[in-house]
């Protein structure tokens, strides 16, 4: 396993609120999409610049924007697009030369650096404080999962935001390895940070106080045996279907309908054909070719729950998380963005 991480050695923002400012609620929203940034490929290629500033505009709405899928091919316009409103962080930030070697030096750079194609920005008020990258031991692409601890103390008083961020392979076999290897990863996130919280290299830093995100293109169905492994691993909320399984429970007390024995969320994910809350689907994306599904998620972890020991999370809640569809030719991506609007209190 390859670990790099990285400290902020000035004093973090976070430090613990003041009176009733703990007892508000504040919100954060987020973004993940797999971003299609492939010069190789001929679909990917075709107005990849307008892509990009599409891609730009939409982040500018964004508090934090996890993307996948950035291989180095236009991405000094997307960083430059949103450099007055957003920090794209050290470890995935692209060449600012001119555009001719641009290119060429981020497709180098992005390989060196082996970020397995995953991207970062969040407002400039927000600091990061950590970031430490686990490359698979299997992978057709050097694929990773990354992890940034990013200080949201500016718009969420005294709290911060532990976002893990992945893209899976197709193969069901290379993605079962790849699920344990990021329950490992976590792990040893967890251990490190509270190591560093103890010798004071993260002065205020607390979990209690931390919300923490599973993100990214997973390549598994909602409903799939995959999904369902993944999520009782992780102990994993899917906010897509948690917000519309509550939205649906509203619906049902206000028309006065009677409950009968509740279905668990995995059956109700099992049983839908929900086509709305597809991320990948050629009837809505011409960019997109192959079987519809809902394989972008944003997950939320309350605990983990290692062999001998348990750590306790910051319970987050989603107010709203929905797929993102734009108009055909409108396209980010291949993939349509999935947003959740996120509850610290």
């Amino acid at each position: 396993m390859i670990i790099d991480f990285f400290f902020n050695k000035q004093r973090p923002l976070g430090s613990p609120p003041i009176g009733d400012l703990d007892l508000m609620t504040q919100q954060l929203s987020i973004t993940t999409l797999e971003a299609y940034l492939l010069k190789s490929d001929p679909k990917s290629s075709r107005d990849q610049l307008q892509r990009v500033r599409r891609i730009a505009d939409f982040i500018k709405t964004q508090d934090v924007a996890v993307l996948q899928g950035v291989w180095g091919s236009n991405v000094t316009p997307l960083q430059d697009a949103v450099s007055e409103t957003h920090t794209v962080p050290p470890f995935c930030a692209a060449s600012t030369l001119i555009s001719f070697l641009s290119y060429f030096l981020n497709i180098i750079l992005f390989w060196w650096c082996k970020t397995g194609g995953l991207w970062f920005s969040y407002k400039k008020s927000f600091r990061q404080l950590w970031y430490s990258k686990h490359i698979f031991s299997t992978s057709i692409a050097a694929r990773s999962v990354q992890a940034i601890l990013i200080d949201i103390n500016s718009q969420c008083s005294g709290k911060y935001l532990l976002i893990f961020n992945t893209q899976l392979d197709e193969d069901e076999n290379v993605q079962a390895k790849q699920v344990q290897e990021i329950h490992k990863f976590i792990s040893d996130t967890v251990s490190q940070l509270n190591s560093a919280r103890r010798d004071g290299r993260l002065p205020g830093f607390d979990f209690a106080r931390t919300g923490v995100l599973l993100t990214g293109d997973l390549a598994m169905d909602a409903g799939s045996p995959s999904y369902i492994k993944l999520k009782s691993l992780f102990v994993a909320k899917d906010f897509y279907s948690d917000v519309r399984d509550k939205k649906k429970e509203g619906e049902q007390v206000q028309k006065g309908q009677t409950k009968g024995k509740k279905k668990t969320s995995d059956e109700e994910e099992t049983e839908r054909v929900d086509t709305d809350s597809y991320t990948y689907d050629p009837s809505t994306n011409d960019l997109a070719d192959g079987q519809p599904m809902r394989r972008d998620y944003i997950f939320g972890l309350d605990n983990y729950f290692g062999s001998t020991w348990h750590q306790q999370f910051m319970k987050l809640e989603a107010t709203e998380c929905l797929i993102h569809k734009t108009q055909k030719s409108h396209e980010l991506s291949n993939h349509h963005a999935v947003t959740a609007t996120l509850s610290f209190q």
